[in-house]
């Protein structure tokens, strides 16, 4: 046993410094969330809600590969039809225009954001109309968020589209990012623990969108960090995940690793004041992401 741990030392390490760290954040969000849950006691009788079944998606590769528009389709529409669709990695507005129309979904807005990549967009589509699209090029890495208005219930809500800059560069082997478990747990721990790219990043994109004045607020994206890292618990810190807390929290939307576990970096965050029936991390891709899907209420 002592020679099993000697040889696997960084393994064992990263492990326990893992389970302490989420232990702590685990048991520092469940206070929150207590405290939130009390807040809502005594409000009164709820108005009529609607339901609005949500999905954020990144379409593309880490190899620049297209998925077929066919596999596409199917990945998005497998379990329904989503009300809003948000998509990372669109190639272009022709392709933003026809996965709205094959999925018959009436409004879509798509900008690319060139500062990356040519053939890099960000698109919402919606069965709701959607208005005054605007994108933001983050200083602090270079991607973008891109956001629209939109009408429900006759309520205005900020509907945005995140792409964040990956970590890395890494080595591909067969389109797959090579990872050693060394590799990993320093990566971990610096995203846990440090202000990164992603976390500056992050910021920037909650100014931007307070900069909209807009009370109700919908984000997806691929925000290319792990749960508990310094830019997602900034994120927490204003707008609940729909996958917390569930089962599925920590379910990989990742493949390309070579890591048997693969990293939760999709993401779906809304405002306090509307709440999340069901979410759940999809099984099929297609390409490198899986979607992320919630049922989103609104009063």
């Amino acid at each position: 046993m002592i020679g099993l741990f000697k040889k696997n030392k960084v393994l064992f390490s990263g492990i326990a410094f893992l389970i302490l760290v989420c232990g702590f954040l685990i048991l520092h969000e469940v206070q929150g969330g207590v405290g939130r849950q009390r807040s809502e006691v005594g409000k009164g009788l709820k108005a009529m809600e609607c339901r609005l079944a949500t999905m954020t998606y990144n379409i593309g590769t880490v190899a620049g590969d297209n998925i077929s528009f066919s596999r596409v389709i199917e990945v998005i529409s497998k379990d329904g039809v989503p009300d809003l669709l948000i998509l990372q990695e669109v190639q272009d507005e022709k392709e933003a225009c026809n996965i709205a129309k094959n999925l018959g979904l009436k409004y879509y807005v798509f900008d690319t954001y060139s500062l990356v990549k040519t053939g890099g967009g960000l698109a919402i589509i919606s069965s709701n109309p959607l208005s005054n699209p605007a994108i933001h090029y983050i200083k602090a890495c270079g991607h973008a968020v891109f956001a629209a208005e939109m009408m429900l219930n006759e309520k205005r809500f900020l509907v945005c589209s995140v792409h964040l800059e990956p970590v890395g560069p890494f080595e591909r082997v067969n389109k797959q990012v090579q990872l050693s478990w060394k590799k990993a747990f320093s990566l971990l721990r610096t995203e846990i623990t440090k202000e990164t790219p992603r976390t500056r990043g992050v910021n920037e994109i909650m100014a931007w969108i307070q900069s909209r004045q807009c009370a109700r607020v919908i984000i997806g994206g691929d925000f290319n960090t792990v749960p508990f890292s310094t830019a997602i618990r900034r994120m927490g810190s204003q707008y609940d995940d729909v996958l917390w807390p569930t089962l599925d929290y920590i379910t990989g939307s990742y493949s390309k690793v070579s890591l048997p576990i693969k990293p939760r970096i999709d993401y779906i965050f809304h405002s306090p004041d509307i709440k999340c029936s069901s979410a759940s991390v999809g099984k099929e891709g297609g390409g490198d992401h899986y979607p992320v899907r919630a049922v989103l209420n609104i009063s």
